[in-house]
């Protein structure tokens, strides 16, 4: 009695990446996410520095050196669509508001 060759079939699978490669991805992911954060902190810092060195930033409308500057880097920011300038905003924007609430006027500090 002659036995039957067996068929055999080989299979192929896809390995998922190292755990390495996943962690180091997620972290630039993670630094690339948090760009908009230090764009702001920066946009804040260099606008005390500025203030505090008696350089005079334009007050527009009335709204205050920190509301003058998020309002015009907004406007940039829409019309050359960068990210940054929007996040210069942000920050500049965010500090308008602290002052506004704080005295119920953007102009003081």
């Amino acid at each position: 009695m002659r036995s039957k060759a067996r068929k055999t079939a080989m299979v192929v699978y896809r390995r998922s990446a190292p755990i390495v490669k996943k962690v180091g991805r997620a972290a630039g992911v993670a630094a690339l996410e948090e760009r908009h954060t230090i764009a702001a902190v920066m946009a804040g810092i260099v606008l005390g520095y500025a203030e505090r060195a008696g350089v005079t930033i334009p007050d527009v409308l009335g709204v205050g050196a920190p509301a003058t500057v998020g309002i015009g880097a907004w406007v940039l920011g829409k019309t050359t669509k960068s990210r940054i300038a929007r996040h210069v905003a942000t920050g500049c924007l965010a500090i308008a508001a602290y002052q506004f609430a704080r005295s119920g006027s953007a102009t003081s500090v």
